[in-house]
């Protein structure tokens, strides 16, 4: 539940191709300096995949690690070929306790929020509990109205820019810069997770739908 996890890749033949912890270079700090030898992923907070900094070749890999009391975001690449790749850290944010702390359940999110200057710089942003995370791991945004245990989507519903569904709230922003405002509340979902929302378009020919499964 929290921490004491491993992370593995498998391939399509359900073979280990590369694991964390294993004999990786050691990790950059603030990352905790035991991270080669000790498991400390979060395996309850999930992980996300995805190319956080417009590295055409170098997807990372997003996850939580940490104990009950104090977490970290940390970001891996798989380097190398695949009969000899290692899982190497690439960073880790600074640790959250406190009010920063995130839930046993929160998963993260990697989707692009705000307009790049540049059409061909694509960074993405990380979203997971109540926070927006850049794409080196720097909190920049603490403040959606959620509760343990909820999943968080990134879709444009509208047409008019990325809007993060979590719980029974959508959050909305003026681009190029997210910065986060409350969009709408839906009073039919239960406000208590666990709350799971999902976004596609069901019906043709208009804005697409929410799905959501409550305890409602």
């Amino acid at each position: 539940m929290n921490g004491g996890g491993v992370l593995r890749i498998i391939d399509g033949n359900c073979n280990e191709i590369a694991r964390y912890p294993d004999s990786s270079p050691t990790p950059p700090p603030p990352c905790p300096s035991n991270l080669n030898t000790v498991p400390n992923l979060a395996v309850r907070n999930g992980l996300a995949v995805g190319n956080l900094d417009n590295a055409t070749t170098d997807i990372e890999i997003v996850g939580v690690i940490g104990g009950p009391t104090s977490k970290q975001i940390i970001a891996f690449n798989l380097v190398g070929p695949l009969n000899a790749a290692q899982l190497v850290v690439k960073w880790c944010s600074p640790p959250l306790s406190g009010v920063d702390f995130i839930p046993r359940d929160s998963a993260p999110a990697i989707a692009q929020l705000d307009r790049p200057p540049d059409p061909h710089i694509n960074q993405s942003e990380i979203v997971i509990d109540d926070k927006v995370f850049d794409f080196n791991g720097t909190l920049r945004f603490t403040g959606f109205n959620v509760a343990q245990s909820n999943t968080v989507v990134v879709a444009n519903t509208t047409g008019t820019g990325p809007q993060v569904i979590v719980g029974r709230r959508m959050y909305k922003s003026t681009l190029p810069f997210w910065t986060g405002t409350l969009g709408w509340t839906s009073g039919p979902v239960s406000p208590i997770p666990p709350v799971y929302p999902a976004v596609a378009d069901i019906v043709p020919g208009g804005p697409p739908e929410i799905v959501v499964t409550d305890t409602h």
